[in-house]
């Protein structure tokens, strides 16, 4: 599967690894095997990012060719 990144510069294969970091300040990120940059999309909550982790798991689950990073 293939993700397209929140800000759609970037269409990357998934990552290995996926996980949720706080970014420094009051937004969560959701980043990718060793890197940070680019990042795969950014909320303002930690409920936030954590649904849409899921989301992409499902996704995978499915066999969805594409997912499409939802903005906040």
């Amino acid at each position: 599967m293939k993700i397209l990144t929140q800000s759609k510069e970037q269409l990357i294969n998934v990552p290995s690894e996926l996980w949720i970091t706080n970014n420094g300040t009051t937004k969560y990120m959701i980043v990718g095997t060793s890197y940070i940059t680019p990042y795969l999309g950014e909320y303002s909550t930690y409920d936030k990012a954590a649904s849409v982790l899921m989301e992409i798991s499902e996704s995978i689950k499915h066999d969805v060719k594409v997912y499409d990073m939802p903005s906040e």
